[in-house]
Formats: structure tokens, C-alpha cells, sequence
């Protein structure tokens, strides 16, 4: 399983697994902060998803690049407004 997919399965719902169970996909997403873990009891933890994880879940990087080059359309319309505007006295 990859880390993404990993990520995509604890935010399907509510997971708790055994503490000795932690892959290293997890222990990756633990450390990037994609997840946390929360005691349940003496062997078992809570697994979450932090806004950091949802936020990567939500990525679409098609969407993402769109939205670069509409803000980049932007940027270069506004470039090209400033510079016809300016005037040597």
C-alpha cells in the first residue's frame, strides 16, 4: 500500500490499530504530520487525519496548474498594464 493510499484509508473513517502494527508508510505520514495518533488504551491508538492530511487528500493537480496559470495570466496582464502606463517626464 502507498503512502497515499495509506493516508486515503485512515480518512475513510475512524481507525484504531494495534501500536506494534505501524507500518513505515505510517510512520512517514506520522512524521510529516499527515496523521496523529491518539491512546485508546494501554496497546491501541486512534488514527487521524490533521488538516495538513485532508488538505493533501484534496489536492487536484489539475486544478492546481489552472489556477497557477489563470493567476499567472493575471500577474502578466497586470505587468504589461504598469508598464504601457508608465511616463518619462
Amino acid at each position: 500500500m502507498t503512502d497515499s493510499e495509506l493516508l486515503r484509508y485512515y480518512g475513510e473513517q475512524t481507525r484504531i490499530i494495534h501500536g506494534g502494527q505501524r507500518s513505515p508508510g505510517h510512520q512517514r505520514l506520522l512524521e510529516l504530520g499527515y496523521i496523529e495518533e491518539h491512546p485508546v488504551s494501554l496497546r491501541n491508538l486512534l488514527v487521524t487525519v490533521t488538516n495538513a492530511g485532508h488538505a493533501v487528500l484534496d489536492y487536484d493537480p489539475v486544478a492546481a496548474a489552472s489556477g497557477f496559470l489563470a493567476v499567472n495570466r493575471v500577474l502578466h496582464a497586470s505587468a504589461s498594464l504598469v508598464a504601457s502606463a508608465e511616463v518619462e517626464y
